[in-house]
């Protein structure tokens, strides 16, 4: 079922029907934090990898990646490479004017160890911007209520991604008032936040699912009294 290329194409051909111009969540992020973005800033981006082509290293004074894997040597967009995790960030108290992280927390079993890390390199009115899944969302609750092994399978099937970049899922606080409970105990205080629904690109193995997926996106995207379960939490606070 997975395998069929042509159902594939024409689930495609469907969602561009309804969606002429695909929108790249990676963009929708920058844009997002672009604003934060100043020549005289120290930026980290944590658990960046090998980088999603933010073109921020030429925006800002000085640019740090962290991550767990040396893949982070080959991010074109830091000046900076640090291989290690987000439990301990070997920089120096109130350090950083910027703490960015993207798709990160749902992926840590202790995110709160996480949060205090980052306020504490934070300078004082710091900013820390965070794109996470949203629990509520019908793919989170799915990817919450399978198996890792399952996890593996269907992003090699749907979207040609190898085991090596998929990583455990924990949603221990992929939910945007566990977010701000935590952060705002740590000083920390909400500047902007955005509940943002992708266009539909999971269900491509079934026109009928396609269908169901893009009915379902557009009523999320279009009543904003449903955004709480949008697929994606972005937030931006401010240390105080």
């Amino acid at each position: 079922m997975f395998d069929n290329k042509k159902t594939k194409k024409k689930c495609w051909d469907i969602i561009k029907k309804y969606y002429p111009q695909y929108e790249e969540k990676n963009k929708i992020f920058f844009e997002f934090i672009k604003q934060y973005l100043k020549p005289e800033i120290i930026l980290i981006d944590v658990g960046c990898g090998r980088g999603y082509n933010f073109p921020y290293k030429e925006k800002v004074r000085l640019s740090i990646g962290l991550d767990l894997l040396d893949a982070v040597s080959m991010n074109s967009n830091v000046h900076c490479p640090l291989i290690g995790d987000g439990y301990k960030i070997p920089l120096r108290d109130n350090s950083v004017d910027t703490v960015i992280c993207q798709e990160l927390i749902e992926h840590l079993k202790y995110p709160l160890m996480f949060f205090s890390e980052a306020s504490r390199i934070l300078k004082p009115s710091g900013i820390f911007i965070i794109m996470t899944p949203n629990i509520l969302g019908w793919r989170s609750i799915i990817s919450a209520l399978t198996s890792y092994r399952f996890h593996v399978y269907m992003n090699e099937k749907l979207y040609g991604v190898q085991e090596h970049d998929v990583f455990p899922t924990y949603y221990y606080a992929n939910n945007p008032w566990k977010i701000k409970k935590y952060l705002n105990k740590l000083g920390l205080d909400l500047l902007r936040q955005i509940m943002y629904e992708p266009t539909p690109r999971t269900l491509t193995f079934s026109r009928l699912a396609v269908y169901l997926e893009i009915f379902f996106s557009s009523i999320l995207r279009n009543y904003k009294l449903l955004s709480s379960l949008r697929e994606t939490i972005i937030v931006c606070y401010q240390k105080r």
